[in-house]
């Protein structure tokens, strides 16, 4: 008679630090067998052992795991006789939630005792008293200091491949100078998306383009920005935290020098994409880096940092963008990057110590990533260019059918394909859902009125860079101020208490906004920009608390790309949307101004060839890569002149109130913030 094959398979004991300071072990419920038992299944083909634990732990459990020593192994004879070969893991939960199925529908977590005494199989029980040598789980004090020369030992059991982690004493005792060079990346990628906005107007003039073309300095970096930041998240996760923060400091820095030394603006445009995909790399970095250098006591507090850097990057960038515009050049809005760049790589050289994700898998979604990319981009190029060559002409159509069509794939691809960027925790989590697609809404608004209030100082009021760039600073210097104040409170309220308030205030400033004086009136305008900087203050703290804080454990690494995608997109679609609602509005408006300044001019019997020159000065289209800004002297030219600010004001009217409704339309979204991040935890430890 044929012997049997052996069985091989894996599993782990999971262990976790109980609410009272005592370990619990996690047993499952298995109704076919209605036995408890540890998590465990069969190797698939290729496999090797503690791959399938993992594997067999995470499909089981729905929890993600870091992975300790071996234990040990059990051999035994299955129901169908065959000889079978267990080996088992200590494992440590680093988050997710259990759902239960046909196959495990409880999971519960017990105490040592309790759990030998559940177990229904003698073979378990065994394994988990082979326990009392294993390394106690971290507890959620921050561990003592290691001397400060000490060289990091890895505190989970390498994998085949050579990747391992140091120890958390490691990080907790060097999280300051950890968390300071990589804000250093964060603050760079951030600042460069605002400081940018200044500049708009001198680089029309400088680099002879239109403001539909200067727009694509912008949409350029924000969408590769937007389309990397997942993707980009979860490599440096697999291959290393470190080695793709060296690597995306050293392509931002260099991307930096050649937008400083660009002759064209299609040639800056394409270093900005160069530019974008190292700040595509850096900026998720932040997220992940803050979890782990921190005590799980301090986390919130590292978490809350990272708002303070982005709103001091908000805050910082214009001015110093008016600054170095005004006094040296636009190149050296770029330039100044370079030797922060190098400061930055020396310092993360010497300080920052490799870490991975050892759960995370090595396949990338590279499918999704690529028709996500694509339908960003079409839908965004569409948007801009349909005022220019007509809503209805063949080419855009055809980038809107494009856009919907990649869109319909991407969406596929999530529900279909074999890894995709999205996991079904995620894309079934309402909250993070409702809270991402709000983030969309509120940067559509954020972004875009940022561009135009900037455009409208200068090119309507004739504001100087610099005057410009002080003149919109009360939006990010009062939400700079207002943001932590939001946070301490963001664990006690619920998110959409704080994020409707927050997004209605936002559209209030914006509706006032849109009642912008043809001329210069910055006190009418105040307190529309301080209203602005309330709602931005107070909407991306608790828009961040309402999708990060609904996701428990390690799936917020992933999630914080995903946030980070949206606010991106947010960004890049405001400024696409709002420059075709401005130029659709000024091509409307001009024309029906210069049909009136006509009739000014020919009551002021001014001859023929004067009329047209006035007129042609009067209403030159701020859309033109030669526009100057008109400065009347006499009655006539006052009374023209007039006719013509009011038809740019209404087009920058109807800029801010399609930039309010945004803010309007989020509110919806936000109202799915139901549960504080205190809530959500206690919730998934009553699931565990």
């Amino acid at each position: 008679m044929a012997r049997k094959p052996e069985i091989r398979a894996a599993g782990g004991v999971l262990r976790r630090i109980g609410s009272n300071g005592d370990p619990e072990i996690a047993v499952i419920h298995r109704p076919k067998y209605d036995d408890w038992s540890l998590p465990k299944g069969k190797l698939d083909p290729g496999e090797d052992f503690q791959e399938a634990a993992v594997r067999e732990v995470e499909e089981e459990t729905g929890l993600r795991v870091s992975v300790g020593r071996e234990i040990g192994d059990t051999t035994y004879r299955d129901r169908n006789g065959r000889r079978k070969l267990v080996r088992y893991w200590l494992m440590t939960p680093l988050g997710g939630r259990f759902l239960p199925d046909q196959e495990v529908d409880r999971l519960e977590w017990l105490p040592a005792g309790e759990a030998h005494q559940r177990l229904s199989y003698e073979r378990d029980r065994e394994i988990l008293g082979e326990l009392d040598g294993a390394p106690p789980a971290v507890r959620e004090e921050a561990p003592p200091a290691p001397p400060a020369r000490a060289e990091p030992e890895a505190t989970e059991a390498p994998r085949a491949d050579g990747r391992r982690n140091p120890p958390p004493e490691y990080l907790y005792a060097r999280k300051w100078r950890i968390f300071a060079v990589t804000m250093v990346g964060l603050f760079m990628a951030l600042i460069d998306i605002t400081i940018v906005n200044i500049t708009i107007p001198t680089l029309q003039r400088k680099l002879h383009a239109g403001v539909d073309t200067v727009s694509w300095v912008l949409n350029a970096y924000n969408i590769m920005f937007a389309v990397l930041l997942v993707s980009m998240g979860r490599l440096a996760d697999q291959f290393g935290r470190k080695r793709f923060f060296l690597i995306g400091m050293s392509i931002f820095t260099v991307g930096s020098l050649l937008c400083a030394l660009s002759p064209t603006i299609h040639a800056l445009i394409g270093f900005r994409v160069v530019q974008a995909v190292g700040a595509g790399i850096l900026a998720p970095l932040a997220l992940a880096t803050a979890a782990i250098i921190f005590p799980p006591h301090q986390r919130g507090l590292g978490l809350a940092l990272l708002a303070v850097v982005a709103n001091a990057a908000a805050a910082i960038g214009p001015p110093l963008g008016g600054i170095l515009v005004q006094y040296a050049s636009w190149h050296w809005i770029f330039l100044i990057n370079v030797p922060i760049g190098i400061i930055g790589l020396l310092l993360a050289t010497r300080v920052m110590p490799e870490t991975y994700d050892l759960t995370a898998g090595r396949q990338i979604d590279l499918i999704g990533m690529t028709l996500l990319g694509g339908s960003v981009a079409a839908l965004t190029y569409a948007l801009v260019e349909a005022n220019n060559k007509g809503w209805g002409s063949t080419e855009i159509v055809s980038l809107f059918v494009v856009a919907a069509v990649l869109g319909v794939g991407f969406a596929v691809s999530q529900r279909k394909g074999r890894f995709p960027m999205l996991t079904r925790a995620l894309t079934h989590n309402r909250q993070f859902t409702g809270a991402s697609l709000s983030f969309v809404l509120f940067a559509m608004g954020v972004m875009g009125v940022l561009f135009f209030m900037v455009l409208a100082f200068q090119n309507m009021w004739g504001y100087s860079s610099l005057d410009a760039a002080f003149a919109i600073s009360p939006i990010p210097i009062v939400g700079l101020i207002v943001a932590p104040l939001v946070s301490r409170v963001a664990d006690r309220l619920q998110p959409r208490i704080i994020g409707c308030t927050a997004l209605f205030i936002m559209a209030c400033g914006l509706f006032w906004a849109s009642h912008i004086s043809a001329h210069r009136d910055y006190l009418g305008i105040l307190p529309a920009l301080i209203l602005m900087g309330v709602g931005m203050g107070a909407a991306f703290p608790s828009l961040s608390v309402g999708s990060m804080g609904s996701v428990p454990g390690q799936e917020v690494g992933l999630a914080s790309g995903i946030v980070n995608m949206s606010r991106q997109l947010g960004f890049a679609l405001g400024i696409a949307v709002l420059v075709a609602v401005f130029t659709g509005a000024i091509s409307n408006n001009i024309p029906k101004a210069t049909a009136r300044a006509a009739q000014v001019t020919k009551q002021a019997r001014l001859p023929p060839a004067r009329q047209k020159k006035l007129i042609k000065r009067a209403f030159a289209n701020p859309n033109q890569s030669n526009y100057r800004r008109f400065v009347p002297h006499t009655r006539i030219q006052r009374a023209v002149g007039n006719l013509a600010a009011h038809a740019a004001r209404d087009s920058f009217s109807d800029a801010f109130r399609v930039a309010a409704l945004c803010e309007l339309l989020a509110i919806p979204f936000a109202l799915t913030m139901r549960r504080s991040p205190q809530q959500i935890q206690e919730a998934a430890a009553g699931d565990g």
